[in-house]
């Protein structure tokens, strides 16, 4: 219930937030919660974990990592950055027994050094994110509505990629892991440049995956809602269908049909890759380029 409320109050927050005209010089709110710091040590673990913000974070010019934020609520938020156990954290939390009523968004902008990362774990609530994600081995993405835009910056591919959305509007450009597990409960999740062996679940909402290498395996359940797949010009599948109620879709490589009942289907391509589709109430679609 505590992140119900906070959820709530974050959407009016924001809505009232972006109705609003741009202040005159002199005339802007005060930041009575106002924190800035710098590090110079090195760390391969990144932790995020905000509420009701708008977070900013961005590749650093230099070996120095930057963290400010900004709130002028400060008896209803806590705010931590510092580096320990080899782990960059940046956390903010909504104190206990607070009032969320009227609730400041607060600005936290995060400058990250460019180097290679072996974890990256971002959490949000609500609020708004764009950020430029520097190389790492590891993202793990957990979305509690808001609208969350990622852009990978790595010039080699990483390991996994976990994204749990709950709701919001989430999209993630051009991370090509090796593996990956996606799902989403509500909202609207698109997932850029992907490659590699993974699952997708949907719950509710519209799933968009467009591949950049079309190179393993994908299972996909949908138990409400659409999962839309990409795959690059020339891909082939061998879709196996077990369903309840809805169907999936094909258009490769100038064969289109459609799978309404359990059963599976063979799409010649010069690449063929297992396709495994679980529906209970919805539908998927599969196309080339």
């Amino acid at each position: 219930m505590k992140k119900l409320s906070v959820i709530l109050s974050c959407i009016l927050i924001a809505s009232v937030f972006f109705a609003l005209p741009v202040s005159s010089a002199g005339n802007e709110p005060k930041n009575d919660y106002d924190v800035s710091k710098t590090f110079g040590e090195k760390y391969d673990l990144i932790k995020i974990n905000v509420a009701c913000s708008h977070l900013t974070v961005k590749i650093s010019p230099d070996n120095t990592t930057r963290i400010s934020y900004k709130n002028n609520n400060p008896d209803r938020v806590e705010f931590k950055t510092e580096i320990k156990d080899n782990t960059l954290i940046v956390e903010e939390k909504i104190k206990k027994n607070t009032n969320n009523r009227n609730l400041k968004i607060s600005e936290i902008n995060v400058e990250i050094p460019k180097a290679v990362y072996k974890k990256i774990n971002l959490d949000t609530i609500s609020g708004t994110v764009i950020a430029d994600v520097p190389e790492t081995e590891n993202l793990y993405v957990n979305t509690i509505s808001g609208i969350i835009t990622l852009n990978y910056k790595g010039n080699n591919n990483p390991d996994y990629l976990k994204n749990t959305t709950v709701s919001g509007n989430v999209t993630v450009n051009n991370f090509s892991p090796k593996k990956f597990d996606i799902s989403l409960t509500s909202g609207i999740l698109n997932v850029n440049g992907l490659s590699g062996s993974g699952s997708l679940k949907v719950v509710s909402g519209t799933a968009n995956l467009d591949y950049k290498k079309w190179d393993s395996a994908l299972s996909v359940k949908v138990v409400s809602g659409n999962a839309n797949i990409k795959v690059p010009a020339g891909s082939g599948a061998d879709l196996t269908l077990s369903r309840i109620s809805g169907s999936v879709q094909y258009d490769m490589n100038g064969v289109s049909g459609k799978l309404s009942k359990s059963g599976s289907v063979v799409i010649k391509g010069t690449n063929m890759q297992t396709v495994k589709a679980n529906i209970t109430n919805g539908n998927i679609s599969i196309k080339t380029k």
